[in-house]
């Protein structure tokens, strides 16, 4: 996504967000640019107050721990995992969310 002088709507955004294993990732987590966005947010939304440079609430998101960087250690983790996760960029970042399959949350 590039940055306009108006944000992208949510629909507009949530046609832009995809789905990828870790190791696609990895470059984006190696230069630090990896956000991972709480499984409570709509990512969408969030991907829309970054574009908007709605810095009030993206500051408020990250003290309450509901947007993280990835480190190294997260990495090697999902990499054990084989985990996936939804994603869209808003330069510079990528904001993710990992990808939960159903089964997973009831087992």
């Amino acid at each position: 996504m590039t940055s306009s002088t108006k944000a992208p709507s949510i629909e507009e955004l949530q046609e832009h967000i995809l789905l990828s294993p870790v190791p696609d990732l990895e470059p984006h987590i190696r230069r630090g640019a990896f956000l991972v966005v709480h499984e409570e947010l709509d990512l969408a939304h969030v991907a829309q107050m970054m574009a908007a440079n709605d810095d009030q609430n993206i500051a408020n998101f990250i003290a309450k721990g509901w947007i993280l960087k990835a480190s190294a250690e997260d990495m090697k983790k999902w990499k054990e995992e084989k985990a996936f996760f939804h994603f869209i960029i808003i330069q510079p970042f990528v904001l993710a969310k990992k990808f939960i399959e159903l089964k997973s949350k009831t087992s």
